[in-house]
């Protein structure tokens, strides 16, 4: 990539071979969150991740800026993530705006529906989750297998 160019956007499918390479370009990122990755790795192979307004994204050295924990769990997970947006050559500063703001919990998504704690403690206790396991898609399956009881106890 060169410097002092203006920045492209771009929609791709990233494969696993895309990944490894553009991973190789992952220099000065924050730390690498397991947890993260896992969660990302299971909604991949459980059919259930789907593309958010979160760009992957390269600043003007070429440097990896957005995007490693996705990158990564398509790497291990062999899934193609589809349709991504990926932008180059933004501003190297960009990365300091990045992820600074709240991430919608799962308790967020809930709340737009129904009462949050009482579901997800119900999920725990009935399907043997943990608190931080359960992602959008499965809770939302969930409410949907069950909607009838559940909008009887709300």
């Amino acid at each position: 990539m060169r410097k002092n160019t203006k920045a492209t956007i771009t929609r791709v499918d990233i494969t696993s071979k895309m990944a490894e390479e553009w991973l190789r370009r992952n220099v000065g990122n924050r730390r690498i969150r397991p947890e993260h990755v896992n969660h990302i790795v299971r909604q991949l192979l459980d059919g259930d991740w789907r593309v958010s307004d979160s760009k992957i994204m390269f600043d003007t050295n070429g440097n990896l800026i957005n995007g490693q924990h996705r990158l990564i769990a398509c790497l291990i997970s062999g899934v193609t993530l589809k349709d991504v947006t990926v932008e180059f050559n933004v501003p190297t500063d960009t990365i300091q705006n990045i992820d600074t703001g709240w991430r919608r919990s799962v308790g967020d998504s809930l709340r737009m529906r129904t009462s949050a704690s009482a579901i997800g403690r119900i999920m725990m206790q009935s399907e043997g989750y943990e608190q931080h396991t359960i992602t959008r898609p499965t809770l939302m399956r969930f409410i949907n297998f069950h909607r009838e009881a559940i909008e009887f106890a709300v």
